[in-house]
């Protein structure tokens, strides 16, 4: 499932690419942390370049193997510019702030707390800062260009995700389950697609990391690859889980804690380095957090931190646990909406498919399902969570975020879902 595919030399020189791209994009960031007094504007621009081209020289390899990718990626990208956003959280958040941002062109916005809208003080700045990088390629602000952020962000996960795909069927699949379950969130200027995209190659990564036995090194392509590149990989994908939104730390956290109990449960050995990367893909995190902290931002103009703060967070919490029937409505949005409803028909269509036969479940597959099964457990648990103890109107809160607090873990179970589907046919059936 996590084997070999063809055309391996085209796929290890993409993996490098996305590796670039990452590191580039992690550095724009931190640039933008530090901009101030100096001007680094200059050093964005040439990184943003740069970015550009390796994402396009990356869609131009994947044709080698599977235009089909290519085709999926490039019709993104000419949607995304093809029109401004129209959507409130796009336009009133994320591209509000990259055009704050670009024109003070330092964090003034958050240091001087002069923006208190919603709770986008609080928020890490990954997908903004490289929309303003964007916009200063271009040299103005538009409605458009910044917009590309999000498929810029998507691009790295999106392909290393197919690489896992065996044959064009699986391919075509991919393809519908990114555009019905993730539909418009790549080209809007929203994170919660990217975040999608993010927690399902995190958890990927995780499996890779649990299949210890030497396949850091073998992971990619049937020649050995240099396991600093694989746990530099691992390290940039878990960072920018962190800090493309608040809660996804949450996410990465479950990640993490589904990787030990599968460790526990398959009896495999605790390994120390594994610990020290999980640990330092929250760094990035932490100095944001410090950041925030340290510029006296009022952390309670994000609606879920000031309930955590506040003196009755307790009292809130178990007058909504006791309220029984705001599980039945939480349950009714979060399950009835239509990508988790697309994800879990899926999903069961594929796993009665492979298993009815009595197939018998192989050891990759057997780490999958635990895993998938202990995140589907703390994800619900948290989203109820959230829920309970949100300030605001709950039938409210719900109607505008219950379907994408759910993307994450619909692409999830479907993605997986497919990998073990496909393991039915031989590689070149389709």
């Amino acid at each position: 499932m996590f084997s070999v595919v063809d055309n391996f030399f085209h796929k290890r020189k993409i993996f490098i690419c996305l590796i670039i791209s990452q590191l580039l994009i992690f550095l724009n960031y931190y640039f933008w942390l530090l901009s101030g007094s100096i001007d680094l504007s200059y050093i964005r621009i040439t990184f943003t370049i740069f970015i550009f081209g390796i994402c396009f020289y990356s869609i131009v390899e994947i044709t080698r193997y599977e235009k089909f990718i290519s085709i999926m990626l490039i019709f993104y990208i000419i949607m995304c510019v093809g029109s401004p956003s129209f959507h409130w959280d796009a336009r009133s958040f994320w591209l509000f702030v990259s055009k704050q941002l670009f024109y003070d062109q330092n964090l003034n916005y958050l240091i001087e707390n002069y923006n208190v809208i919603h709770d986008s003080n609080f928020y890490p700045i990954l997908g903004p800062s490289l929309g303003s990088s964007i916009a200063e390629v271009f040299g103005e602000w538009n409605e458009v260009y910044p917009k590309l952020f999000s498929i810029i962000l998507s691009i790295p996960p999106l392909i290393y995700l197919s690489f896992f795909l065996k044959n064009k069927f699986s391919i075509c699949i991919y393809i519908a389950i990114v555009l019905f379950i993730l539909e418009k969130s790549f080209i809007i200027g929203e994170m919660d697609g990217i975040v999608a995209v993010y927690f399902t190659l995190c958890t990927v990564l995780s499996i890779q990391l649990l299949q210890n036995q030497n396949s850091i090194k073998v992971v990619l392509f049937r020649k050995n690859l240099n396991s600093k590149l694989f746990l530099l990989f691992v390290f940039l994908n878990f960072s920018f889980l962190t800090i493309l939104k608040v809660e996804a730390v949450v996410y990465l956290f479950i990640i993490i804690l589904s990787f030990y109990l599968c460790t526990l449960f398959r009896n495999r050995n605790f390994l120390i380095k594994d610990f020290i990367l999980f640990i330092f893909s929250f760094l990035s995190f932490s100095i944001w957090v410090y950041f925030v902290y340290s510029n006296n931002v009022d952390l309670k103009s994000h609606s879920g931190v000031s309930v955590l703060i506040g003196n009755d967070f307790i009292n809130i919490f178990i007058r909504q646990l006791f309220d029984f029937k705001n599980f039945f409505i939480i349950s009714k949005y979060i399950y009835l909406n239509k990508p988790f409803f697309i994800a879990f028909s899926l999903s069961i269509f594929f796993l009665t498919f492979t298993y009815s036969g009595g197939k018998k479940i192989m050891n990759i597959e057997k780490d999958i399902l635990i895993i998938v099964a202990i995140i589907m457990i703390f994800y619900i648990m948290f989203i109820y969570f959230v829920f309970l103890v949100t300030r605001a109107d709950l039938l409210w809160q719900l109607d505008v975020s219950a379907k994408r607090v759910m993307l994450p873990l619909s692409f999830l179970i479907s993605y997986f879902s497919l990998l073990i589907f496909q393991s039915n046919f031989k590689k070149n059936k389709f």
